[in-house]
């Protein structure tokens, strides 16, 4: 026979201190392959209603040789271990990078050890790397162990480790190239080495610091895919913001007559003016945000017109306001490029940017990092010459339609008081004895 537990009925009181039943959280699957991202990317545009011609995906077979290694300092328990963290499921651990993860955890290196933050192997082709190394080193141990640790790498792998340089940030994050926040203070200490290093099949060097993927190989191939889609003359004029050290400009800046880099960041500022002594093309330098203050301030000073193209890269969090898109179509550049990482403030800027005069033209998903689950879009703004965005004879035909006439309906009886002077009333006098006739 089955046995019934017999329960104790709880009072009210008892059932609101008691805990309340959870409900499974349900995470959402992000995408990850090249199919699962299409199909991701369509139902967005599909239940946004995105205008523009989708263009071919922009992503290949990701290069091992080109792509950014980690070895991070992570709290497992009680204690720190140092970690390998790869770009990719899948790629082979180089041996330079298995080399130093033994040699940091050696004894006479314990308190650097535990000084650092993580490494940041930027990698450079043929097995070359130039590392960031972001630690606290604020005692006599730890930077013992920091001079200890270069001679180490200059002696036993000067080869493969052409830079190292130590890094500190405000606040103290985990640093990452590729999405610097807007509110960070980056001071970079040389350890040995140069800050521009050249990459394999690249012509222009790139800044340790620039803000590229972890998988540079569909990078570098970026600029001439640019070129191809925009088709710019030789009397167009480029203007940039959130540039970095200015590569991209560089590498786009012979097909360009003239090409202003406008970089947010101190040390990303610092880096392009460097590059723009060494570069033999007209290149200016400004420090500055996408705001429409300093939009309106610079086409004062220049002449605004239809041979500007303006690129737009802002931050994952950073959206660009209404403002601000107000000044740059003010401007009346010929295209307006936006390189977003982030949809849902991507969907807030192409509303604005057509309430502005501009529409969309065409898309270009960029797969930057295959196998991972982000991706990237550029948004090809031009002005509405033709007036498609705001139809005068299409507006006046919408207030011409005869329109349905509305009925309210209320649960209110109707009042007759106001017919209450229209209804006959019959009244008959009554016969006075001195009428009566018997």
């Amino acid at each position: 026979m089955k046995k019934f537990n017999s329960r104790q009925v709880r009072s009210p009181k008892n059932f609101s201190n008691s805990r309340k039943i959870q409900e499974p959280v349900i995470e959402k699957k992000l995408p990850r392959s090249l199919e699962e991202k299409k199909k991701f990317f369509a139902d967005w545009v599909q239940e946004n209603k995105i205008p523009g011609k989708i263009q071919a995906w922009f992503t290949q077979t990701p290069n091992e040789e080109l792509a950014d290694w980690r070895i991070v300092n992570e709290l497992q328990g009680k204690h720190f271990l140092l970690k390998i963290i790869a770009p990719s499921k899948g790629f082979a651990v180089p041996n330079v990078v298995q080399s130093i993860h033994a040699q940091l955890r050696k004894e006479h290196l314990k308190a650097f050890k535990n000084a650092i933050r993580q490494i940041w192997f930027r990698a450079l082709g043929n097995n070359r790397f130039a590392l960031l190394l972001q630690a606290n080193l604020h005692g006599n141990n730890s930077n013992r162990g920091y001079r200890s640790f270069l001679e180490y790498l200059q002696r036993m792998h000067s080869e493969e480790i052409t830079a190292c340089f130590h890094l500190e940030c405000r606040p103290a994050i985990l640093f990452d190239p590729s999405h610097p926040p807007r509110s960070l203070s980056i001071e970079l200490k040389e350890g040995f080495g140069n800050e521009f290093q050249y990459i394999d099949s690249l012509p222009y060097p790139i800044h340790i610091l620039d803000r590229l993927p972890r998988q540079k190989s569909l990078w570098i191939q970026f600029p001439e895919k640019l070129k191809s889609a925009i088709h710019p003359s030789a009397e167009d004029r480029l203007l940039m913001f959130n540039a970095g050290s200015g590569l991209l400009a560089e590498s786009l800046a012979n097909s360009f007559s003239h090409v202003e880099c406008a970089e947010i960041h101190a040390y990303g500022e610092k880096a392009a003016r460097q590059r723009q002594k060494n570069s033999a093309f007209a290149l200016r330098v400004h420090r500055s945000a996408a705001e429409a203050e300093w939009v309106e301030k610079f086409f004062k000073k220049t002449e605004p017109g239809k041979n500007w193209t303006i690129y737009l890269y802002p931050e994952d969090k950073e959206n660009l306001t209404a403002s601000t898109i107000a000044a740059l179509a003010k401007a009346a550049p010929a295209r307006i490029l936006l390189h977003a990482s982030s949809l849902e403030n991507a969907l807030k800027n192409i509303k604005q940017f057509r309430r502005e005069g501009y529409m969309l033209r065409k898309i270009l998903p960029l797969d930057f990092t295959p196998q991972e689950s982000e991706f990237e879009v550029l948004f090809f703004f031009v002005p509405d010459r033709n007036g498609l965005l705001g139809n005068k004879a299409l507006q006046e035909a919408k207030k011409r339609a005869i329109k349905p006439k509305e009925r309210k309906f209320t649960l209110q009886k109707p009042k007759f008081e106001d017919f209450e002077q229209d209804i006959p009333h019959f009244i008959q006098r009554k016969r006075t004895l001195s009428g009566r006739n018997d």
